[in-house]
């Protein structure tokens, strides 16, 4: 019988970064590198500018080894004019991203497969709602259909690619770190009406992550022991982000160590600090002080 101290969650979190666009979720992942954390990014959103430019500025926030320690990928398809309207004409991001899992290879950088990568080590998804896109797209392609409105089975098959993924993350098998980073989107209940046709968004509506179809989001968050949300107050330069940790409003939130962390945390430091939290330790301190939001 293994021993409750050896459980996996000591060495590898498995998370959900939850937030509204523009809440701050990319660039609360600084924290992480300047404590020491490798971060691999498959990065379908195009929008690292905010990691690259904090990491490199002269001022050295978090250090000046901290931008070395970022690996990332970005993943777009490319699109065209279609009757007024922009469709995709590849179909590439899910087999590449997927070919950047068996094997990390970007030009002299030979990282292996995430199936190899340690305690460490990040693997961070920006973000999930567009992987889901990328999944569809994929489906479309292999159906001679890119391009054109999904059919329901369709999306059936796009969701299972994207589940079977999540389940494969945050496997035992997959021994390093591992952020996936999601919009919400408010969902009500789905009931049936006497004539037995489905009522959607019925009764209170709460948040889950954005992710393909209605049923799928409620599910996410299953594969997921920490389910962590950045928030942002105020405009301007008065502007304040924090990261979350427990159940706030319409949003279920989830921390593995409700004895060690705290309701939330400042967004420029709140990830290594969870981290701090959960672990006990960091590969290395963490410079401080730290502007309080990014």
């Amino acid at each position: 019988m293994a021993a409750l101290k050896d459980h996996q969650s000591a060495s590898a979190t498995k998370m959900l970064l939850l937030g509204n666009s523009g809440s701050g979720k990319t660039g609360a992942l600084c924290s992480l590198a300047g404590a020491g954390y490798n971060l691999r990014i498959l990065d379908l959103d195009n929008g690292l500018d905010i990691v690259k430019n904090i990491l490199t500025d002269e001022s050295a926030p978090y250090g000046k080894d901290a931008s070395s320690r970022v690996s990332f990928i970005t993943l777009t398809e490319k699109m065209k004019m279609v009757a007024n309207r922009p469709v995709a004409v590849t179909a590439n991001v899910w087999a590449r991203a997927m070919n950047m899992l068996s094997n990390w290879t970007d030009g002299e950088e030979k990282l292996g497969p995430v199936a190899t990568w340690g305690p460490n080590d990040i693997l961070v998804v920006d973000s999930l709602s567009l992987l889901g896109v990328a999944a569809l797209n994929q489906i479309l392609s292999l159906n001679g259909r890119l391009g054109q409105p999904p059919w329901q089975s369709d999306s059936g098959l796009a969701q299972g690619l994207l589940e079977n993924l999540l389940q494969m993350l945050c496997s035992t098998e997959i021994k390093c770190n591992v952020i996936m980073l999601c919009h919400i989107t408010m969902l009500g209940d789905s009931v049936t009406d006497a004539d037995g046709k489905t009522i959607n968004d019925v009764g209170v509506r709460k948040g889950y992550p954005n992710a393909l179809g209605r049923s799928l989001p409620r599910r996410v968050g299953q594969y997921f022991n920490s389910a962590l949300m950045v928030q942002s107050a105020g405009t301007g330069t008065s502007v304040r982000r924090n990261i979350l940790t427990s159940t706030n409003g319409t949003v279920d939130l989830k921390n593995t160590h409700p004895l060690r962390v705290k309701a939330s945390y400042p967004q420029s430091s709140g990830l290594a600090d969870y981290f701090l939290a959960i672990r006990g330790a960091l590969p290395q301190a963490l410079p401080l002080p730290l502007p309080p939001s990014l």
